[in-house]
């Protein structure tokens, strides 16, 4: 003979067979007793769970129905009212059996289950992280739905929640190499001290004087092999390198002198250039002088080429010349 409890879930099954609900399907575990239920429930649709495919586990007492269910989702969702921890729902009349309704049909239980993913009630969150994402990040935290709707359907289709696990899962395993046949090793080649010497006074930025000659340069000629390895000769490299020439000429001179068939005098360009650059706009339409730095213009002499005594002084005459517009002391940001 069977229980009460039996009856009233079996009651239950049948009810839900003939009027179905959209997005849950019920598997009894235990045919037996009907104690224990494996639910599947999708996500509500136009809603940022839709898509989803949630797993839960309800578990009825023998005293079926003057006590409520226990729920729990198996695929928790990052939800403000659902328990990180076991999954529980946040619902009043599970949580307190005071408030529990004996006349509360399974179809009532789970529909609320499933407008709580789409309605969060943030005054009863047991998810404080996704309660505050929710009032304080709304995008964070549609995110994190995201995610978690497409780690329920991996999990659905039996994949780990995140591609980086299945990727570390099919990863093969690393070969070992038998110490035995060192033939297949690759050996780290040996560097005398003088090459090691040599390379690093090539690299290194300070020099003795202008003239002194670079020692790695020496070395990269007298081995071809040794110079293939640290100069790339291809052609992307040296269209790269002419591209910045042009945009240094262009920045120093104002015009570009890279394949230039007419001759320009550098120097002569520099100082067109810094006469024009002398006067800028305050805003009200008319030009009026900045006074020149003379460490800064000593810098752009010295990268030049320049002697800075003799240069110097003919970069400052040039910023000194009168321009018809009376001086101002302020410097002026807007480029005339």
């Amino acid at each position: 003979m069977h229980s009460r409890s039996y009856l009233l879930l079996n009651r239950e099954l049948i009810k839900l067979k003939q009027e179905p609900l959209w997005g849950i399907e019920i598997n009894p575990l235990d045919e037996a007793s009907l104690l224990d239920w494996d639910v599947t429930m999708l996500g509500p649709v136009e809603t940022p769970w839709e898509g989803g495919i949630f797993k839960l586990l309800i578990r009825f007492s023998p005293q079926f129905n003057d006590k409520p269910p226990e729920v729990n989702f198996f695929t928790i969702p990052f939800h403000p009212n659902v328990d990180m921890l076991n999954g529980r729902p946040c619902i009043d009349f599970l949580d307190d059996v005071t408030l529990w309704n004996p006349d509360f049909s399974m179809s009532y239980v789970l529909l609320t289950i499933q407008n709580m993913l789409a309605s969060p009630n943030t005054e009863i969150a047991v998810n404080t992280e996704a309660c505050n994402a929710l009032e304080l990040t709304p995008a964070m935290y549609r995110q994190m739905v995201y995610d978690c709707v497409t780690a329920s359907k991996r999990i659905a289709a039996g994949l780990p929640p995140h591609e980086d696990d299945e990727s570390l899962e099919t990863k093969p395993a690393k070969e070992s190499i038998d110490p035995r046949n060192k033939s297949k090793t690759k050996l780290i080649h040996k560097v005398s001290y003088d090459d090691y010497l040599s390379i690093w006074n090539g690299i290194a930025t300070t020099k003795i004087s202008r003239t002194a000659p670079n020692p790695l340069m020496k070395m990269l000629q007298k081995d071809p092999h040794f110079k293939d390895i640290h100069i790339d000769s291809s052609d992307r490299v040296l269209r790269d390198a002419k591209k910045q020439l042009e945009n240094h000429h262009k920045l120093i001179y104002g015009v570009n002198l890279v394949d230039k068939d007419c001759e320009i005098d550098p120097k002569s360009a520099l100082f067109e250039r810094l006469k024009s650059m002398q006067n800028y706009n305050t805003g009200d339409g008319n030009l009026r002088p900045v006074t020149g730095d003379a460490e800064l213009l000593e810098m752009l002499a010295w990268t030049q080429g320049m002697e800075p005594e003799e240069d110097v002084e003919a970069l400052m005459e040039l910023q000194n010349e009168p321009s018809g517009v009376p001086p101002h002391s302020s410097a002026i940001t807007d480029a005339g």
